[in-house]
């Protein structure tokens, strides 16, 4: 996309409002609606802005709605607003392709209150991701010194995947403005021996729940989301400082080995941009790296 692609879904709730914005070409609007990257409020902006597209040429645009309709999140969506606005829409209750997407949501919206387990679904349960990385751990007799980073993902074709692991499903492509899994990854406790271990916070249910542990222990280890993957970098495993790197796959619940970096680094700052990860900074028993 362009860099005016680039402003448009990072100012979408001020320019959806405007009138030249309801005169946007379809392509051009799935383009948006489709990318992880388009930051919004809340969902509601989103389904508002496609009932708006369609209202101002409705003879025109009438046919379009069902391929826009299935780009919004709408298990996302407050419950007694997705009954209220978006299944008694007049154009949503005339159309059968709309009444399909409408009932599926309403199965996946039905079916996350029944609570944790396989059969349950969660929209955009996992990402984006927020990983906290540790310097401590995250029992009562570690230290709890913790830094964060934010970040996101890139995105993927619209479609839920299970990830059992997680005992949820998962909307594969969110959006910027929920995310739903805080990772604590690595760090080390009073003994100073660094974890391999890994715990995430799902904070829709307000718990706590363990995933495989990685391959190599590490504290002041860099962590960033890319590509819907969790991705460790550098840090110490107690003895030595470390250049390797190993990345998470959720569909899974596997830890496996990426290339290393050139540099042996603890406590680097990681981020993901364009499809690239870049590591910066950090520092050895000797320098601290620019």
């Amino acid at each position: 996309m362009s860099s005016v692609d680039d402003f448009a879904m990072e100012h979408f709730p001020e320019l959806r409002v405007l009138p030249d914005f309801m005169r946007i070409p379809l392509g051009h609007l799935i383009d948006l609606l489709r990318s992880s990257d388009l930051k919004v409020n809340n969902e509601q902006e989103v389904f508002e802005t496609v009932i708006f597209w369609v209202e101002e040429n409705i003879e025109e645009r009438r046919s379009c709605l069902p391929d826009l309709l299935a780009l919004v999140r709408l298990p996302q969506l407050p419950t007694a607003y997705f009954l209220n606005k978006v299944k008694k829409h007049p154009l949503i209750v005339e159309c059968v392709r709309c009444r399909d997407l409408v009932a599926d949501a309403m199965s996946e919206m039905m079916r996350a209150q029944i609570g944790p387990g396989i059969n349950s679904m969660e929209s955009a349960s996992f990402s984006p991701i927020f990983p906290a990385i540790g310097t401590g751990g995250l029992y009562s007799n570690s230290t709890t010194n913790f830094q964060g980073v934010i970040t996101d993902m890139s995105a993927t074709k619209h479609m839920y995947a299970p990830v059992p692991s997680f005992g949820v499903w998962t909307n594969c492509r969110p959006r910027k403005s929920a995310a739903g899994v805080i990772f604590c990854v690595g760090g080390r406790g009073t003994s100073g021996d660094p974890f391999r271990s890994v715990e995430a916070y799902d904070w829709r249910r307000d718990r706590w729940f363990s995933i495989s542990d990685m391959n190599i222990r590490r504290r002041h280890v860099g962590v960033v989301s890319a590509q819907g993957k969790l991705y460790a970098i550098g840090g110490h495993d107690g003895t030595n400082h470390l250049s390797s790197a190993e990345c998470f796959d959720p569909a899974t619940n596997m830890w496996h080995t990426v290339a290393s970096m050139d540099t042996r680094r603890r406590g680097i700052a990681v981020g993901a941009l364009e499809g690239a990860i870049y590591a910066v900074g950090g520092l050895d028993d000797t320098a601290c790296f620019q």
